[in-house]
């Protein structure tokens, strides 16, 4: 079946005009009629040709448009037989009511299993019920084989279409935000610009207007309100978001940071773990034996960094720089002191 724009909105035009009974279409009225469909969609004056017609009725009626399942056009001559206009024989079919073949079950099977992503989000209840209505083996009954990490209970979720929206309009916002730092909530306005979701957790990003920050960031599970601000003007954003997220792992982008070399050794679990899943794209790595990987990033070093590589426990070690070296082994002491073992007193009978 055809994929390109111009030529399905042409297909669905004319078999609008082929099962109408009401009327007779002449070459000239389906030309007119795919003319004016195409200025619809794109905004712009359309002219469409008489062959691009003519081979549109052709293609419709081969096996590889919807020949196959009954599309027959018959071609009429009016009462001078000077002209002909065009019908379907059968006035009730419809290309829109034609079965699906296998290749487009197969992308449409793709396109849910992308879709159900989104499963549990506020604002897309429908994927619930479109979700529920497919089905690929014909008995409604479905396994789900692919599944995706998402927590529908994380606190926030609902701020996510309200601020897409947003950002997509060009909408400043007045948000009241409530950090872990501040005893009391504090509101600011700001020009939204990014969403980013990381580790389940979404952040938003945008100019704060009373710090002139313009890439502010909020977690949105700890934003308290949001109202639209459309009556003030919308500063337009001139950040790089790809090349802003590009030297980081994660979502913290320290304001003084620089990028470092950072050079890392793993065990041999942890190494054939984090050869096959960098931590991060610039990373290069080299088994210096059997048991030994070492791993070198190019990034700035910040929270969700330190995160990654405590995460990896006894199996990853920091070569360099000696400074990040020296404060993850500072953070494992202070660990380590809430596992200590406290001495054990006798009781009056083992004395």
């Amino acid at each position: 079946m055809p994929s390109n724009k111009n030529a399905i909105i042409r297909y669905r035009t004319l078999d609008r005009c082929l099962r109408n009974t009401g009327r007779r279409y002449y070459l000239s009225d389906l030309l007119s009629a795919c003319a004016a469909a195409l200025s619809e969609f794109s905004g712009k004056p359309q002219q469409v040709s008489r062959r691009t017609v003519l081979n549109d009725l052709s293609f419709m009626e081969s096996e590889a448009g919807w020949g196959s399942v009954g599309l027959e056009i018959e071609r009429l001559r009016d009462e001078g037989g000077r002209r002909v206009y065009y019908r379907y024989a059968d006035p009730h079919f419809s290309i829109d009511n034609t079965p699906l073949s296998s290749a487009e079950l197969s992308q449409l099977e793709q396109a849910v299993v992308t879709l159900s992503q989104f499963r549990g989000l506020p604002q897309f209840e429908w994927i619930e019920s479109l979700l529920h209505r497919l089905s690929f083996t014909g008995d409604g009954q479905t396994p789900q084989i692919v599944g995706f990490e998402s927590n529908p209970y994380l606190r926030g979720l609902e701020w996510v279409e309200p601020l897409y929206r947003a950002i997509r309009n060009r909408t400043v916002l007045r948000v009241r935000y409530r950090s872990f730092r501040w005893p009391e909530p504090q509101t600011f306005t700001l020009h939204p610009y990014f969403l980013k979701e990381y580790n389940s957790r979404w952040f938003l990003f945008g100019l704060n207007a009373e710090y002139g920050h313009p890439t502010w960031s909020m977690a949105l599970d700890r934003i308290e309100d949001v109202q639209a601000l459309p009556q003030q003007p919308y500063q337009a954003d001139e950040t790089d978001w790809e090349e802003y997220f590009s030297d980081i792992i994660g979502v913290t982008h320290p304001a003084e940071g620089d990028v470092e070399e950072v050079v890392l050794q793993c065990d041999r679990l942890c190494g054939r773990y984090v050869e096959t899943k960098p931590l991060h794209e610039s990373q290069r790595h080299r088994w210096q034996d059997e048991d030994c990987l070492e791993v070198t990033l190019r990034v700035m070093v910040n929270a969700e960094l330190e995160s990654t590589i405590l995460r990896h426990g006894e199996g990853m070690t920091v070569v360099r720089p000696a400074w990040l070296r020296e404060r993850i082994a500072s953070r494992l002491r202070a660990s380590l002191r809430h596992y200590a073992v406290p001495a054990v007193v006798p009781t009056a009978e083992e004395q």
